[in-house]
């Protein structure tokens, strides 16, 4: 499948996902391995990996419709508010 088709199918939002997962660990890690050198910059990049945690969240919890860990139902509730690809690609945007 070629990647007009990918567009078209409307799939695509997994490879967001992964990417913003990639994103997050490299936020995370590089910010602190520079923390000293660079410290405004680190803070800021340690800051936005941390809030991509919530947001990339129900992938973590689920892998291809198989549930990794019980969940209850108030933090099901909570995690569907950041379920939808719109709101996500808002914040992002933001």
């Amino acid at each position: 499948m070629g990647l007009k088709e990918e567009f078209l199918s409307g799939k695509f939002t997994v490879y967001a996902q992964w990417s913003a997962l990639i994103a997050m660990i490299l936020l995370i890690v590089l910010g602190a391995v520079t923390l000293f050198s660079h410290i405004v910059f680190s803070a800021l990049s340690i800051a936005i990996g941390v809030l991509i945690i919530p947001l990339e969240m129900p992938l973590c919890i689920k892998v291809s419709d198989m549930i990794v860990c019980p969940t209850s139902p108030k933090f099901d509730a909570f995690i569907k508010f950041f379920d939808d690809s719109w709101f996500r690609f808002g914040l992002y945007l933001v």
